[in-house]
């Protein structure tokens, strides 16, 4: 009798112990599952150890942080999205009523002004498509070997008299005879808005270098300017959409902050990558890595080696 007291007191113990071991952490696993399906983004799931149920609150607790950090994204992004388009909506419906009012003649100086406002609108409204195309996955890309070195040499050309307007002067070095696999528009685009942030940010008397070199099966593009550079606070946003490192540079001065987010889609979607980093000798320096096109007739052929 007192052994089988004594079992069933530890039977008990053992009882108890699974219970606040297991059951317990896999109810609050529960109830916080719960919570994020109801909206409550914030809740984590405490643990301790690292068994089993530890793991799955941790793999819980990393998952609600991508949750939130994607709804908090989102919100934002609507909220930018509002900022941008209220602006020049609101200086045309100022110019249309003031002339209608008679108080501003339509003149041609009054119709460049709202050209001006419609073509920001146009390109915002362009931006958000082709992000909002790639986040579906539905971005049409036309892809076939084309001159790296040629696509960014003629980029760099229809930027040159901006960067001269601005007193900046680019040097480029592109002559490398590397292919990659590509739509030539979008990599030419990729081009124009990383010459567009470093015009931007450049200084008058300023240069901004241009490079594209090939290294075994990787092509480089590199643009490096004399500017400030990039507070390194700022680097690991600096792809992120309507980031502006300067909150106070207006969309005349710094556009909606959607370039690089465009250059970061499309060199993914391209198989590539980009990062941003400040150069040693001062100025920000953004390299761009796609892999070079290799034609069918030049990749290695499999050996088959006749049966003995």
């Amino acid at each position: 009798t007192i052994a089988a007291i004594g079992v069933a007191l530890i039977a008990g113990v053992v009882a108890f112990w699974l219970s606040r071991r297991v059951v317990e952490p896999v109810r609050r696993l529960e109830s916080a599952a719960n919570d994020l399906e109801t909206g409550n983004y914030a809740r984590r799931v405490p643990f301790e150890g690292s068994d089993e149920i530890a793991s799955l609150a941790r793999a819980f607790n990393g998952m609600a942080e991508a949750i939130e950090r994607k709804e908090n994204l989102r919100k934002q992004m609507t909220s930018d999205v509002a900022h941008e388009l209220r602006s020049p909506l609101n200086n045309l419906t100022g110019y249309l009523e003031a002339i209608a009012d008679g108080v501003v003649e339509p003149d041609a100086d009054t119709i460049s002004s709202l050209r001006d406002e419609a073509d920001l609108l146009v390109r915002l409204v362009a931006d958000l498509e082709q992000i909002s195309l790639a986040d579906a996955g539905r971005q049409v890309l036309h892809r076939q070997p084309v001159r790296f070195g040629s696509i960014v040499s003629t980029a760099v050309g229809m930027m040159q008299p901006r960067a001269a307007a601005r007193g900046v002067t680019i040097t480029c070095d592109a002559a490398t005879p590397a292919e990659v696999e590509a739509d030539a528009g979008r990599m030419a685009q990729v081009v124009r808005n990383l010459l567009e942030n470093a015009i931007t940010h450049t200084p008058a008397g300023g240069r901004i270098r241009v490079q594209v070199t090939n290294i075994d099966d990787r092509v480089t593009l590199t643009v490096t300017d004399s500017g400030p550079g990039i507070p390194e606070e700022h680097l690991p946003f600096i792809f992120e959409r309507f980031y502006r490192v300067d909150p106070s540079r207006t969309r005349a001065t710094g556009g909606a902050g959607l370039g690089l987010a465009i250059v970061e889609q499309l060199v993914r979607v391209h198989g590539g990558a980009v990062t941003a980093s400040n150069d040693e000798h001062g100025g920000a320096r953004f390299v761009v890595e796609i892999p070079e096109y290799v034609s069918p007739a030049s990749r290695p052929q499999p050996v088959i080696t006749a049966p003995p």
